[in-house]
């Protein structure tokens, strides 16, 4: 399950509220109200989330790898 921390960070990873909004197509608002707690997230919200959270993990493991490598 996804907390509101995780979005928060993921926000944060994604270079703000707005931009994450954009990437799984809420309003800024509606990303502002599920970080606050005041909002939960629908089912297909939390699979754009997820799904969103992986690639990033992906794309860190792939720098780490391509790091090592060098």
């Amino acid at each position: 399950m996804i907390t509101k921390e995780d979005i928060g960070k993921l926000a944060t990873k994604q270079g703000g509220v707005y931009k994450l909004s954009y990437q799984i197509g809420l309003t800024p608002t509606q990303i502002y109200r599920l970080i606050s707690g005041e909002s939960k997230p629908s089912y297909d919200t939390i699979e754009k989330l997820i799904e969103l959270e992986t690639k990033n993990s992906n794309r860190n493991a792939e720098v780490e790898n391509e790091t090592i490598q060098t």
